[in-house]
């Protein structure tokens, strides 16, 4: 080795490289999610940390922070659970299945269409499917747990050493414009985060007064999930009222479903269209294509905050090949 020319040395070493990097992928590979949204929670959190720091501590202020925020998820996530679990049990219990059952019979046989035993058919399958989606949860337990603990230490290690993270990344960041760079996707994926957090409380503003307006007894459960569905562009608020809306036409609720219909439109065609694209794009400076594209493909691969690690990844190779554009000019 001691022979080795300069050439040769840097074969070896990118060889080297590649393949502890190769090595290194697989071996986080499967927590790839966790790590990658400690780094945006962390982001998120560290207006708060540096103004904290400034006055005690930093790894008592990322402590206080930590725990600040496994609190309030519980206190918020208790009380979001026990609100769903009530309403749900309103939508599931026998009187409602019995009744849009038989209105379903009532269609079927005014258009010829043999019909059976629908609630019982229909018992079957939310039972089989309450069945499967449990014993799919309960295998994921595991995984979501140490998940979750990858989150909390990543996020407080980063909290206080975020400042050296950084030098060291800059260090090993090959591109002469990095400070630039880094900077614009930064604040790209804080602006993208506010942008849509601000459509999913108008989303939830608008469902929950339209749902209420409609006499719907779920409306705080429909609500909420059309907030976080409000994650997904054009698709989201749809995936829910539009079932709702078919559930009371059936039925025979043609007010409620009126107003649902008129609640889905005002969230799908005025804030979905018009209100997210013009929010998060002019606060991101990033084409709506490319927003739609990376939230689409982000959330399939990393879950929750794939609405923001898919535009932000996009993002990055965006501002690379500009990189690489001026470097070849």
């Amino acid at each position: 080795m001691a022979n080795l020319n300069t050439k040769e040395e840097k074969i070896y070493l990118f060889v080297a490289v590649l393949i502890l990097g190769l090595i290194s992928y697989f071996i986080v590979k499967d927590f790839l999610t966790a790590i990658l949204s400690s780094f945006i929670i962390t982001y998120l959190l560290l207006p708060i940390q540096n103004y904290l720091s400034r006055h005690i501590n930093k790894k008592l202020s990322a402590i206080l922070i930590i725990l600040a925020v496994f609190i309030i998820i519980l206190v918020i996530g208790s009380s979001v659970a026990f609100s769903l679990t009530n309403e749900a049990s309103q939508y599931l219990n026998k009187d409602s299945l019995i009744r849009f059952t038989s209105s379903i019979s009532g269609y079927a046989e005014k258009i010829g269409i043999p019909h059976g035993n629908y609630y019982g058919q229909f018992s079957e399958k939310i039972n089989e499917f309450i069945l499967l989606f449990s014993v799919s949860v309960a295998k994921d337990i595991p995984l979501f747990i140490v998940h979750l603990i990858i989150i909390v230490f990543l996020t407080f290690f980063l909290l206080f050493e975020w400042n050296n993270f950084i030098v060291i990344l800059k260090e090993i960041f090959p591109l002469k414009n990095k400070d630039e760079i880094m900077s614009r996707v930064g604040k790209t994926t804080k602006n993208i985060f506010y942008g849509y957090f601000l459509i999913a409380i108008i989303d939830f503003t608008i469902a929950f007064v339209g749902f209420k307006l409609a006499g719907l007894n779920g409306y705080f459960l429909l609500a909420f999930l059309i907030a976080l569905f409000a994650f997904i562009p054009m698709l989201g608020p749809s995936i829910v009222w539009i079932p709702v809306f078919i559930f009371n036409l059936i039925n025979n609720s043609l007010v409620s479903a009126g107003i649902i219909l008129i609640t889905g439109l005002l969230m799908t065609v005025l804030v979905d269209h018009f209100i997210a694209p013009t929010i998060v794009a002019k606060k991101s400076s990033i084409h709506p294509i490319i927003i739609l594209l990376g939230v689409l493909g982000g959330i399939p691969i990393f879950g929750f905050f794939g609405f923001l690690i898919g535009p932000m990844v996009l993002s990055f190779f965006i501002e690379f090949l500009r990189d690489l554009k001026k470097i070849n000019d």
